[in-house]
């Protein structure tokens, strides 16, 4: 019901900012038709962009309605909630009797106030989207309390890079030498590498740019949701990569450090006790579970994981998007402890649908992991 009450709300001021758009349009004398056709131009571009990015015939058209894209879904979500401060500042200034006043007569116009309100949203349209694509380094230490051979143990992660509308094509070489750079021992990639909207030259770049990462134990990969959500077997685009795919199925590297890789929890209902069991997993030595939604947490420290790894969530891709994104989740972005299991979200290395990010940040892992 709360989530339900919050997408209402967001409905409804969503609605009121387009109202408002009208006022401003029809201060300017704007003809009605139109304001409503280029509306519903912005809604297809909208569509196109963020839905049929593959249908669209050229890099250049790509490239329009991706911005286009964040552009509309921005001042549609966000310019409602900017006119009902506009609102309600008004009706205080007017109570005190300081109305008559340079702001309170630059809120009283319409023609002044939603020009600023579009130009407030286009720049943050910019911001978010120049943000997407910065991908920094984030790092964390991890320390497993079980005995192991080895020191120590770095792990580069990687998720939710949505190779087309998320992470450019051109973006890919750049992102492989980054990671190569951390010089990790292994390499996770943690789901939403590729969606439905990547292009296959998309996926076939993606392919060949991850051919090159360096570590010492190699790449393992799991599915997230949208993968899972692609019509064809993505498996061998990974494979032939030299990326090993796990499917609720665990390997051994580094002597005795475990790596359990789970499906997507969205199409797979098997506990993590199960592959243990059916994998033949020794919970006295480290265990490293690869899980693409942040769910079931409790439940996998309870049942052995030393150290959870998910994305999924892209942090909070977008402003005050994050009460919606913890109640569909166990948590959103950080480490935090679930019955013993250390979980480490990463809001990913770009995001699904829109190529805006705002206020999380476009990230790899860098994780340093210690023995007992």
């Amino acid at each position: 019901m709360p989530v339900i009450i919050f997408l209402l709300a967001v409905l409804a001021e969503s609605v009121y900012g387009i109202t408002e758009y009208y006022r401003t349009a029809r201060a300017f004398k704007f003809p009605r038709t139109a304001f409503a056709l280029i509306l519903i131009a912005l809604f297809g571009i909208t569509v196109m962009g963020a839905l049929h990015y593959k249908a669209v015939p050229t890099a250049f058209l790509r490239a329009v309605c991706v911005f286009t894209a964040s552009f509309f879904a921005i001042a549609f979500l966000y310019s409602g909630i900017l006119f009902i401060i506009r609102y309600a500042v008004c009706k205080i200034f007017s109570a005190a009797g300081i109305g008559d006043t340079p702001v309170g007569r630059f809120l009283s116009q319409p023609k002044k106030y939603g020009i600023a309100v579009l130009a407030a949203v286009f720049m943050l349209t910019v911001v978010g989207y120049v943000n997407m694509g910065i991908v920094r380094e984030t790092e964390y230490e991890v320390k497993i309390d079980k005995p192991s051979q080895n020191d120590k143990l770095t792990a580069a992660v990687i998720s939710d890079t949505h190779v087309g509308v998320g992470l450019f094509k051109s973006r890919l070489d750049d992102l492989t030498e980054q990671v190569n750079a951390l010089s990790p021992d292994v390499i996770f990639l943690v789901g939403d590498i590729i969606d439905e909207n990547s292009r296959p030259e998309e996926i076939a770049a993606m392919t060949e740019a991850f051919s090159g990462f360096k570590s010492r134990y190699g790449t393992y990969f799991v599915f997230g949701n949208h993968e899972t959500y692609i019509s064809e077997d993505v498996r061998h685009y990974f494979e032939d990569a030299g990326i090993t795919v796990l499917e609720d199925d665990a390997v051994t590297i580094a002597g005795d450090i475990q790596i359990i890789g789970r499906s997507d929890s969205y199409s797979s209902d098997k506990e993590l006790s199960q592959v243990v069991d059916e994998e033949g997993t020794d919970l006295s030595k480290p265990l490293i579970v690869l899980n693409h939604e942040p769910l079931r947490l409790s439940q996998m420290g309870e049942q052995g994981a030393d150290v959870i790894f998910c994305g999924h969530t892209h942090g909070e891709q977008f402003p005050l998007s994050k009460p919606l994104v913890a109640a569909a989740n166990d948590m959103v972005y950080g480490k935090k402890d679930f019955s013993g299991a250390q979980c480490i979200t990463t809001s990913g290395a770009a995001g699904w649908g829109f190529h805006f990010k705002l206020p999380s940040k476009s990230e790899i892992l860098k994780v340093e992991f210690t023995f007992d």
